[in-house]
């Protein structure tokens, strides 16, 4: 009763995919069991979700990396590295899977696809990256070429849109729940404060606590739950305070990407003729989220998160700007 259960699929002859094995590493037997209820049907709501994807395959090949490539052998190492993984190694690797199962301009070459994605020795990611220098999917410094990054998106936004591969959110279960978004800091430390905490209140009404430059600032939103996705509006968010730096030595693509080469242009000169300092004030409105949830152990979730923001650059009055600042 304590023995793993692992399901497996393997793709049809007909079509040519007899190399296509698709795994879900599920719970014991006997906690599969008790997740199934007194009918002893488990479906795949229920729980750790049974269907076999390319999504529970990238699970399955990462959580064996993460447990010295290992299969795991119980429940609770497969609870406490579940809630390990990244939602972003997770999502890639799915990804991938998905660009040898489904695209025909990438091709297995007669291997099996868990031979090449879960190698006897090295990483998966060690593998991915093996497939991408022996198929020519690299540039000349060794980083993915630009064919296979959009085609690996358009793999990543056909997973998020699958009901099938990613889990699902339900109302009840979020309802009075926070979402704790933390800030981008070094690899493997404790960020040293939150960029921003969602709380989640009952009838789909919530609150947004942003950090702004100089505090926190506290917002109405409203939320639902749309075919298995967290959705929030904030609609009424009057948005948050915050600074980018002038960079006068570097030319700085990422301002003139959102804001215009006439804009940043005109901050550069007026930075290097000293009218205004290096920083400059945005002031940063969220509008909407989606949240959708890849995996769930204990109540932890590895999420992905899209949605539109609306950030608006204060030109420093010094400029006499009459152009759009948005």
């Amino acid at each position: 009763m304590q023995q793993m259960l692992k399901v497996m699929a393997t793709g049809s002859a007909d079509n040519n995919q007899e190399n296509i094995q698709l795994v879900n590493q599920m719970g014991s037997f006997s906690h599969q069991l008790g997740l199934a209820g007194d009918d002893r049907i488990l479906a795949d709501e229920q729980g750790d979700g049974t269907n076999v994807t390319h999504l529970s395959t990238a699970k399955y090949v990462l959580l064996k990396d993460m447990n010295d490539d290992s299969e795991i052998t119980n429940d609770s190492d497969l609870m406490s590295l579940s809630q390990s993984l990244s939602a972003d190694k997770l999502l890639n690797t799915a990804a991938f899977i998905k660009l040898l199962v489904d695209n025909p301009d990438y091709s297995l070459g007669g291997a099996s696809l868990l031979t090449l994605i879960d190698p006897d020795s090295g990483s998966t990611e060690d593998a991915m990256a093996g497939y991408l220098a022996e198929n020519g999917l690299v540039d000349d410094n060794g980083n993915p070429s630009e064919q296979y990054l959009e085609a690996l998106e358009e793999a990543k936004q056909e997973t998020l849109s699958d009901p099938k591969a990613t889990s699902q959110f339900e109302a009840d279960a979020v309802s009075g729940a926070a979402m704790v978004v933390m800030a981008d800091y070094k690899t493997g430390y404790i960020p040293p404060f939150a960029n921003n905490i969602i709380a989640l209140s009952d009838g789909g009404q919530g609150k947004s606590i942003d950090s702004g430059y100089y505090e926190y600032v506290e917002n109405e939103l409203s939320w639902q739950v749309e075919e298995g996705k967290l959705k929030l509006d904030f609609s009424d968010n009057t948005g948050f305070a915050g600074f980018i730096w002038i960079d006068t030595a570097n030319d700085d693509s990422n301002i003139a990407g959102r804001w215009g080469e006439d804009v940043y242009n005109a901050l550069v000169s007026a930075v290097s003729e000293g009218k205004i300092s290096q920083q400059v004030e945005v002031q940063y409105k969220p509008v909407s989220r989606e949240v959708t949830k890849l995996n769930e152990a204990g109540g932890n979730y590895q999420v992905v998160v899209t949605g539109k923001n609306v950030e608006r650059l204060i030109m420093p009055e010094e400029l006499n700007w009459d152009g759009n600042h948005l």
